[in-house]
Order: C-alpha cells, then sequence, then structure tokens
C-alpha cells in the first residue's frame, strides 16, 4: 500500500509541475523561516524562500479521484502583483497532508519543496517538514 501511495504522489507531482510551469513568470523572494497549516490543520514547516500564502489568492482547487476515492488535492495560486496566471501550488495528498509546493522564485526559476518523509525509504508517512529539492535531489 505504501508503494501505491508513493506512486501517486509521484504522478501527482509530476502533473502538477507540468501545469505550474507554464507560468514561470512569477517572482517570489525569500525570508525568514515560513510555517502553515495544512488542510488537517496540522503545522508544516516550509523553506525560508517560500512565498507567504497569505498575499496570494486561490484560483483553483481540484481533488485528485482514483476508483472512486480521494487520493490528493492540487490547490493553485496567483500573485496579483505579478503577470502570471498561477504562481504558487500546493500538492496535498488523500489525508489533507501537504505533500509538496512549488513556485517561481524573483530569477524565474521554478522551486519546489517536498515533505522530507516521502524522500527517505524508512519514513513512515509525512514529516510535516517540507526540504527543497535541487534538480531532483534534497538540499
Amino acid at each position: 500500500m505504501k508503494a501505491l501511495k508513493r506512486k501517486w504522489v509521484t504522478v501527482l507531482l509530476i502533473g502538477a509541475l507540468g501545469a505550474i510551469s507554464l507560468f514561470p513568470d512569477a517572482g517570489m523572494g525569500a525570508g525568514a523561516t515560513k510555517f502553515m497549516k495544512d488542510l488537517r490543520g496540522e503545522t508544516v514547516l516550509l523553506p525560508p524562500s517560500a512565498p507567504e500564502r497569505e498575499r496570494l489568492t486561490l484560483v483553483s482547487f481540484v481533488n485528485v479521484i482514483s476508483e472512486a476515492e480521494i487520493v490528493g488535492a492540487i490547490a493553485l495560486y496567483d500573485d496579483p502583483r505579478t503577470e502570471a496566471a498561477t504562481d504558487y501550488m500546493e500538492m496535498y495528498d488523500g489525508a489533507g497532508g501537504l505533500v509538496s509546493v512549488s513556485w517561481f522564485d524573483s530569477h524565474g526559476i521554478r522551486r519546489t519543496a517536498m515533505d522530507f518523509g516521502l524522500l527517505q525509504e524508512e519514513a513512515e508517512g509525512l514529516e510535516g517538514v517540507l526540504v527543497l529539492l535541487l534538480e531532483g535531489e534534497a538540499l
């Protein structure tokens, strides 16, 4: 079952990153350590360079369904200060845990952070700490 969940997370991440990559002209800057609440109401630590969600506008929220079961969700956000239609994305698992976020930094470079638990073979699940990925590897 764990392998199936990882498969769906991978499929969701690849699909969602493709969607957000259509809008690479956003400018998001770095700041202090950031925390947010996932859909379960649990606190998640984000990388300092992640944008502040409070200044963004939710433009789309889609549940991902497989065989009549919600296996995840994708939320797309817009920063009204940019011309891009989508500047920031969040991916959730079927239970509402934050799996990944993706955004474009001030240089137009796509940044992605993923829950540390998904990057570890021995992890039991999400750990609530998102780590920045660089070319497919955790920093």
